[in-house]
């Protein structure tokens, strides 16, 4: 994941003067460049006419420059090339009253933006629930993220049983009600998933906006009650190991999660081909959003 400004630069080219509206002399690019939000910045363009086989615009292409959310389109292409027209969104092996699931990186899984979940309406009819990390190597952070982005919504942890969006979407609201004769609010603060972790409230009194911060190395969240009559935040959480997911997961279908401990899960469970899939939903429900708002979390997921 990296963090720059990424500029896009869209060239029109007309049927009748391809050859020099975008020629590197041309006036209106030369006047683009010039433009004073470029002047202090780092500029490169590239146009090719892969038809005609030749370049229409050339201006300190041979640069190198960081490649920040661009880079989500070599994702999009991994993840039309490999993952198929659907999500794999459970495998799993089991009984009438028990399954073990296993894991597959599918970021949909109780996500705020998807209200059809089929893997959360099978999972409730069984009792029992085993959660196994299949083949996860990862880390919750990649290589290079910025570390003081953990509090912020587009930092969210990689996992290998994501739910929720790995994040928590705080929410505060108040309502007037007379007494005295006179007007008081009263804040109503609440989040999804409902959680159990420590919440303390700041005594900030500036700036009066609403304000959830994270403590960086722990689940723990403080509260600046802001002004606003209606205000949220999403904040991500630590995903830790499984028994975080398995703890939000259980609270949420009411039926028994737990983490599969043994270390020789993989002669226990041999073969892949032996697992049944559940599907959650077509593939490029999640490439839209992931290209359309430049969405961190679904692209690295997509390529887990």
């Amino acid at each position: 994941m990296l963090y720059a400004l990424s500029l896009t630069v869209s060239l029109s080219i007309s049927q009748t003067s391809e050859a020099q509206c975008c020629l590197p002399d041309n006036t209106s690019l030369k006047q683009f460049l010039d433009n004073k939000e470029l002047r202090t910045a780092h500029v490169g363009v590239y146009v090719y006419d892969d038809s005609a086989k030749k370049v229409i615009a050339d201006y300190q292409s041979n640069k190198y420059f960081v490649p920040a959310s661009n880079t989500k389109l070599f994702s999009l292409y991994a993840g039309m090339k490999y993952l198929g027209d659907s999500l794999t969104g459970l495998r799993y092996m089991g009984n009438d009253t028990s399954i073990f699931a296993f894991s597959t990186g599918d970021p949909t899984l109780l996500h705020p933006d998807f209200l059809s979940q089929p893997v959360i309406n099978f999972l409730k009819s069984k009792k029992k629930i085993v959660l196994i990390p299949w083949g996860w190597q990862e880390t919750a952070l990649g290589v290079g993220w910025a570390w003081d982005d953990y509090n912020d919504d587009y930092s969210v942890e990689r996992s290998p049983f994501p739910v929720y969006g790995n994040f928590i979407r705080w929410n505060e609201e108040k309502s007037a009600f007379r007494s005295n004769a006179s007007f008081e609010e009263t804040p109503n603060v609440s989040s999804s998933p409902e959680i159990s972790w420590p919440v303390r409230f700041s005594t900030d009194t500036l700036p009066k906006t609403f304000l959830v911060k994270r403590l960086m190395d722990s689940n723990v969240f403080t509260i600046r009650l802001g002004n606003e009559m209606k205000a949220s935040q999403d904040v991500p959480f630590i995903t830790g190991d499984l028994h975080t997911i398995a703890r939000l997961l259980e609270d949420t279908l009411g039926n028994k999660v737990e983490v599969f401990h043994s270390e020789d899960r993989f002669t226990i469970f041999p073969s892949r081909s032996s697992f049944t899939k559940i599907y959650s939903r077509p593939t490029d429900s999640i490439f839209i959003p992931m290209m359309h708002r430049s969405d961190n979390f679904f692209a690295e997921q997509t390529l887990l």
